[in-house]
Formats: structure tokens, C-alpha cells, sequence
């Protein structure tokens, strides 16, 4: 007598789905629905998955959250497929977030790697009066430039970090957030360090990186 071997798990292969290929769209489940910070948000994982409701972790597994399904999911894959991705589109909408992931740093190059530099060059030189007083290495080397910027440094030191730390602020907030780049994450300091010190130039990238994301997600629906 023999017998068909048992169907796979339809659940239990959405949940591996979800948590190996769209963890950003359960972080965003978690940041509609239960106002979860993105920086806890982005270790969501799908643990759960009944007609009901999906059953989620977050923070190594510390904090665990139920997200009701109304009305329930239907069994068969199609319509958990469907309703998950309805989930997705609504809680980008309800965020505020596009639908382009920004999951990637840019270093800069060419004029906008000479103006990093420079500006890093400005607040390493400029953050200490001591690198500019007599006596300093700058000072012995060109006195002259040396009492220059000696003077100039208030004015321009502190300026320039109030500039740069507004500029990182909406980074986060204008860029960061919009794109779908969790706080804390390797990819947010990246960004909002490198606009610290770089200033406009960090926007740019960002947004020559997102517009090649989307148009590499639209060729793909062709």
C-alpha cells in the first residue's frame, strides 16, 4: 500500500519567504502597526502566520507582537500572498515611504570625494585652537596662514558644525526614513556620518543610487 508524500507547509513556506527576502516589509508592519522604532523594527522576524493574525519577534527575539488579520486569510498561498503585500503597500503609505529600499552605501568620488576631503581636512585643522596657536606644527611650518585661520576659526569652526549637523538631521529625516533605511543600521550611519562631513554632496549620491533602484524595479516588471 503506498502513500503520497505529505504537501509542504503553505505557512511555513511564506514565513521562510518573508523572513529571507522582505524583512524590510515586516519591519514596516511593525512600524505601522504597533509604532515599533525603526532601529528595533529592522530585526523583525515572522515567526507566526494563521488566519488570524501574524505572529512577529523583534530585538533577538525579546519582544514579540500580534498583528490581527481582518478578515481572516483564506487558505490557500495566493491570498496570504496577496494580503501581504496589501499589508506592505499600506504601511507605506500610512509612513510616508517610497517604494524603493535603499540598502546600499556610496562612497564618494571624484570632485565630491576632493570635497569630503576638504571638509574633513577643515574639522580636523579647525576643532582645536591648539592646532593653530604658536608653537603648533602649522604655526612653525606657515605662521602666517597659521595666525590667519587662528582667527578666522570661530568663525568658521562653529558655523560650519551647526550647517553639517542640520544636514545630517535631514538627511535622516528627508532620505533615511523615505527609503526605507532603518535607524542605527550600518547603512544609516553611513549616509548620515558622510553628510556630517560632507554636507550637499551626500544627497546627491543618495538620490542618483535610488533613482538606478528604480528604474532596475521597473525594468523588472517588463
Amino acid at each position: 500500500m503506498s502513500t503520497s508524500p505529505p504537501k509542504p507547509n503553505p505557512s511555513a513556506r511564506i514565513i521562510a519567504h518573508m523572513n529571507a527576502d522582505h524583512s524590510s516589509s515586516l519591519a514596516l508592519y511593525l512600524e505601522h502597526h504597533h509604532h515599533v522604532p525603526s532601529f528595533i523594527a529592522a530585526h523583525a522576524r515572522l515567526t507566526s502566520l494563521t488566519p488570524d493574525a501574524l505572529h512577529l519577534t523583534s530585538f533577538f527575539n525579546l519582544l514579540h507582537y500580534t498583528i490581527p488579520l481582518t478578515p481572516p486569510l483564506q487558505p490557500t498561498l495566493s491570498d496570504a500572498r496577496d494580503r501581504l503585500v496589501s499589508m506592505d503597500r499600506a504601511a507605506k503609505t500610512a509612513l510616508h515611504r517610497d517604494a524603493v529600499v535603499l540598502a546600499r552605501y556610496e562612497r564618494p568620488r571624484g570632485a565630491e570625494a576632493a570635497v569630503f576631503l576638504l571638509c574633513a581636512a577643515t574639522f580636523v585643522l579647525l576643532h582645536s585652537r591648539a592646532n593653530l596657536a604658536p608653537g603648533s606644527a602649522l604655526a612653525v611650518r606657515v605662521p602666517r596662514v597659521a595666525a590667519w585661520l587662528y582667527t578666522l576659526r570661530p568663525w568658521v569652526f562653529w558655523p560650519m558644525l551647526a550647517a553639517h549637523a542640520l544636514e545630517a538631521a535631514t538627511m535622516h529625516r528627508t532620505r533615511m526614513r523615505r527609503f526605507n533605511v532603518p535607524s542605527g543600521s550600518r547603512v544609516w550611519w553611513a549616509w548620515v556620518a558622510s553628510c556630517f562631513v560632507e554636507g550637499v554632496g551626500a544627497f546627491w549620491r543618495v538620490d542618483r543610487v535610488v533613482e538606478a533602484e528604480r528604474r532596475r524595479l521597473e525594468a523588472k516588471k517588463h
